[in-house]
């Protein structure tokens, strides 16, 4: 079960980290691919599309690795008592990755206006 349960820890810092490792070396063509950070307003140019996906990349990369790291230490030092705080983990890396999320949006909507042409600085 710790086996299990020590996997399962680890899926969403390297789904992250393998994704922002991914989108570091070639982000996704505009509008195309599998595996993209996709909402209306990225679609929305292929300024915003790019914006987005490196900027993504780059939180992805530094949040799935620390999580992984955090993550590894806990299962470590706590395989004893592992149980108990497990849910915790998992919906702490939840948190981290729904507030990238909404990191991405709140930036994209700051830097680029409706039509999706950038925001100029005053």
């Amino acid at each position: 079960m710790y086996a299990f349960c020590f996997v399962l820890v680890l899926l969403a810092p390297v789904m992250m980290l393998t994704v922002g490792l991914r989108w570091k070396l070639k982000p996704p063509a505009f509008k195309t691919g599998t595996v993209v950070y996709r909402t209306a307003h990225t679609e929305k140019s292929p300024e915003i599309w790019e914006f987005t996906h490196v900027y993504c990349a780059k939180l992805w990369t530094r949040y799935g690795a620390i999580l992984g790291v955090l993550s590894v230490v806990f299962m470590v030092v706590c395989k004893a008592t592992y149980q108990k705080y497990l849910l915790w983990v998992l919906g702490g890396q939840m948190l981290v990755l729904c507030v990238t999320i909404f990191m991405m949006e709140m930036f994209t909507k700051n830097l680029f206006d409706e039509e999706g042409r950038r925001i100029e600085n005053k």
